[in-house]
């Protein structure tokens, strides 16, 4: 295998236990196949999914997971095709929200869909992020569990959006500062995420 100097972003996913012994079928890039993630339905215990490849020239019906790593010495187990995998305690959340909103649906999610391990898989699903976030029906946003007024916020923005508040209110603005805060609004890939999503 090639022992090219990981760029920064092979270093965000680098230490999950559990991802060199996860097994990725090699993608057919002919059928331009990527890989979704299907949570097993439940509403509590380890998190279970299943991972597998799917082809793009299908238009599969999808999601795609937007999100911050967050802190990596705070991981949890889940299991994705009977094998433990640990990811950080930020993703975990996500999937355990997901699994008993939207189950048995595709997600694609970086560091799990992406074989972390062979450099150029992913340096070309890297170069397909673009594509891949922008064929998703859609692209969940996941900036956390909710703290101080952060319900309020997401009331207030949809106030907002059916034109029943205006923009100009302090009320609104104070309410966003808790979500504004976050590490997800630091992360470098964010912006693509969210201007290519549908």
């Amino acid at each position: 295998m090639d022992e090219a100097p990981r760029p920064a972003w092979w270093r965000r996913h680098a230490h999950v236990v559990g991802l060199e012994t996860l097994k990725h079928e090699p993608l057919d890039i002919e059928k331009e196949e990527i890989r979704l993630i299907t949570l097993l339905p439940g509403e509590s215990g380890v998190v279970k999914c299943r991972l597998e490849n799917i082809s793009l020239s299908i238009n599969p019906i999808y999601q795609a997971l937007s999100y911050c790593w967050g802190n990596a010495k705070q991981t949890k187990k889940i299991s994705v095709n009977d094998c433990a995998v640990h990811v950080t305690a930020n993703l975990e959340e996500a999937l355990c929200r997901l699994r008993v909103s939207d189950p048995g649906s595709y997600i694609w999610i970086d560091a799990l869909c992406i074989d972390q391990r062979n450099i150029y898989e992913r340096d070309r699903q890297v170069l397909r992020m673009r594509d891949i976030y922008s064929k998703a029906k859609w692209v969940i946003a996941w900036i956390g569990e909710e703290v101080e007024n952060t319900s309020a916020a997401v009331t207030y923005l949809e106030a907002v959006a059916h034109g029943k508040e205006a923009w100009a209110d302090e009320k609104l603005l104070e309410c966003l500062d808790p979500i504004f805060e976050r590490p997800y609004w630091r992360r470098t890939w964010i912006l693509q995420e969210i201007v290519v999503a549908r």
